[in-house]
């Protein structure tokens, strides 16, 4: 059995909104996307505005002027979304921080405290997975401890995100079996997908 850590709430959590990607399929910015009045980023920094601290993750400086939280910028550009969990744990005030992408924008402050309950001291990460198999690493809880590790893998070449939990006391979540709110993880990568989110 996983112990819960003591003390542990909300305010002691980072939240980073990642938004590196290129989009491509898209064809826009995804994190501007909206539904209704407001922004994909806005609906996130909202659901999170208890956390200690939302910061939003982009490519290069400059990036998305328009959004007014606080900007943190990527040390191995084009390296993936690996390289923004390494600039999100690096530039985080708390030891824990949630990542979420912006292509996500259903996921709630809900989604987040029922990962916060298996963090422990033995613990350094706690990922959603599907019955497939699949894993949402970029709606993960990380742990600061992982960061001179994925350093390391940048640095060499390896950006596959999967490469952190390989020896690492991860926890895996069934989505299924351990979220009121499986819409919470879908994301959008084509236009198609837009539409269908917002019908």
């Amino acid at each position: 059995m996983i112990n819960k850590r003591m003390n542990m709430d909300i305010s002691n959590i980072s939240v980073v909104i990642l938004s590196g990607g290129k989009s491509s399929r898209m064809g826009q910015p995804k994190a501007l996307l909206q539904i209704g009045e407001k922004r994909f980023v806005d609906y996130l920094a909202e659901s999170f505005s208890e956390a200690g601290e939302v910061l939003f993750s982009v490519k290069e400086a400059g990036d998305f002027p328009d959004v007014v939280l606080p900007h943190i910028v990527d040390d191995f550009p084009g390296c993936g979304p690996l390289a923004g969990i390494h600039s999100s744990l690096k530039n985080a005030k708390n030891p824990w921080v949630f990542i979420v992408a912006c292509d996500t924008p259903f996921v709630k402050k809900e989604t987040l405290e029922t990962m916060m309950q298996f963090c422990s001291d033995d613990i350094t990460a706690v990922i959603p997975k599907e019955e497939d198999g699949r894993l949402h690493v970029l709606c993960g809880l990380y742990h600061r401890s992982t960061l001179p590790k994925i350093e390391k893998y940048l640095k060499e070449g390896n950006y596959r995100v999967r490469s952190i939990f390989d020896s690492d006391h991860a926890v895996f979540l069934s989505v299924k079996k351990c979220f009121n709110d499986t819409k919470a993880f879908r994301n959008v990568n084509t236009p198609e997908d837009y539409k269908e989110m917002v019908q």
